[in-house]
Formats: structure tokens, C-alpha cells, sequence
């Protein structure tokens, strides 16, 4: 990327956490070669920003599996599967670019994200701004 080009998102980005589970695949897909406990910080419906629970060095554009446990509880919590690829990591943080949702994964992800949608719009109409206050 030039210095004079601007990079932009192409999604919003909701600060959600929530505990999820990284699957790391063998070098031929074939198995599960790792198990990764992590939360988001943030979530999309393009991608997913992951705090990390342990130790753990991904490759650039490194295929994972994400387990996302939705839920009220963790006895009612349904896992919602993703694929994703890695496109960054600093230390116990890493960004995944979503690659691929089933199709009920997909409905419910999309559920997550509508209500948290819904809770944003709905305080925006009750914010109304002190008009005394002076702007920082």
C-alpha cells in the first residue's frame, strides 16, 4: 500500500466479546492438529478480530476453523463453524478474513450481529447531547 492510499473496511465492526474456539488443521487438511481457546474482540460480517488465550505463531493467510460459542449460557451455547484466513497477528491478537459460513452458521452469525445492530441504533435514538456542554 502507497503512503497517499487510504485503507478502508468493508464492514463495520462491533466490539463483541465472545469465547470462541480456533481450529488448526493438519498441513493436509485432513484432521484437527490443534485447539486454540480465544475470544473476540470484534466481529463483522467480514472478518473477526481474536484475542488469543495461549501462545500461538499463525501464517499469513493460514486456513483456520472458528467455533463461535453462541448462546446465553454456556449450557445453551451453539457453536457457529467458520473458516477463515489469518491476515494479521501481534503477539496474542490476530485478524481473520472469513472465508466461508454454512448456511445455518450463517443465519445465526447474522442474527449476532443484527441485534447488536439493533442495541446501536436503538441508543443512538435515545443519546441526545447535553446542548449546554461545549464540543472537546
Amino acid at each position: 500500500m502507497r503512503d497517499d492510499e487510504v485503507m478502508t473496511r468493508p464492514a463495520a465492526r462491533y466490539p463483541l466479546d465472545y469465547p470462541l474456539t480456533l481450529l488448526r488443521p493438519e498441513a493436509d487438511g485432513s484432521d484437527i492438529a490443534e485447539v486454540i481457546p480465544a475470544s473476540s474482540f470484534n466481529l463483522s460480517r467480514s472478518g473477526i478480530g481474536v484475542r488469543l488465550q495461549k501462545a500461538c505463531d499463525f501464517k499469513i493467510d493460514e486456513e483456520i476453523k472458528v467455533s463461535l460459542h453462541y448462546g446465553e449460557s454456556p449450557d445453551e451455547r451453539e457453536g457457529i463453524l467458520i473458516e477463515a484466513k489469518v491476515i494479521w497477528q501481534n503477539d496474542d491478537f490476530c485478524g481473520l478474513k472469513i472465508t466461508r459460513i454454512q448456511e445455518r452458521s450463517r443465519h445465526l452469525y447474522d442474527q449476532l450481529l443484527a441485534g447488536f445492530e439493533t442495541l446501536i441504533d436503538e441508543s443512538k435514538d435515545t443519546f441526545e447531547p447535553d446542548s449546554n456542554s461545549e464540543a472537546a
